[in-house]
């Protein structure tokens, strides 16, 4: 049985595994995530992302307290490792900004809520 999720990217991009320092950022969802990162990694379950993760989850690390540029860095490529579904969001504008007018939010909050 496959699952299929659209990641937001507001809620789930707090934590950051770093081998190195075995450091966590945990958060109330922490054992929540855990089970989806291992139902993907089992092949049970597909995610759909907007390419804009990616900036996205740097950013959120770049003001996290104790993380450094290479941090950052290891954080994405792990990222990049996970077999993640990457939707172009340019093929999201144009739903997303009919959705940003309808819902009266940011065209940015409208692609995270219309990937997938």
């Amino acid at each position: 049985m496959s699952v299929k999720i659209t990641v937001r990217i507001q809620k789930n991009l707090k934590g950051c595994m770093d081998k190195r320092r075995q450091m966590f950022i945990r958060e109330d969802e922490h054992a929540e995530m855990r089970k989806i990162r291992d139902l993907l990694i089992e092949g049970k379950l597909e995610i759909y992302i907007p390419s804009l993760l990616f900036t996205e989850f740097a950013n959120a690390l770049r003001y996290t307290s104790g993380i450094t540029a290479k941090d950052v860095v290891k954080a994405l490529n792990a990222l990049e490792t996970l077999n993640l579904n990457v939707v172009n969001d340019l093929d999201l504008l144009s739903e997303a900004a009919e959705i940003a007018f309808n819902a009266d939010i940011t065209v940015y909050e409208a692609i995270i809520c219309n990937t997938g």
